[in-house]
Formats: structure tokens, sequence, C-alpha cells
């Protein structure tokens, strides 16, 4: 059990550290379809990790 909480918790922090790096990289200007291919996902992927993070910033600016 203690084995599969480790799994776990390496899985999400590789997901936050994939969504952290796909944000940085749009920003720099690179495409989501350069950025999906880059880490591995679909370009759906970092087009909804992008859109969450645009709403994520402007609900930070109300």
């Amino acid at each position: 059990m203690e084995a599969m909480r480790r799994a776990e918790k390496v899985l999400r922090e590789t997901n936050e550290e994939r969504v952290r790096l796909a944000r940085e990289a749009y920003d720099t200007g690179l495409t989501m379809n350069a950025i999906a291919e880059a880490l591995g996902v679909s370009h759906v992927a970092v087009s909804n990790w992008i859109r969450a993070a645009k709403q994520d910033a402007s609900s930070h600016e109300r």
C-alpha cells in the first residue's frame, strides 16, 4: 500500500512538472503542437493546461 502511495505521488509531481514546463514553453512562444511533441502528450492536453492557466491567472486578477 505504501508503495502505491509513493508511486501516485511521483506521478502527480511528474505531471505537475510537465504542466509547468508546458506553460513556460507557451509563454516563450512555442506552439502547442511543438510543446505536445516535446512532452510526449497530446496537443489537446497542452491546450487544456494553457486554458486552465489563463483562467487561473484571470481569477487571481479580480
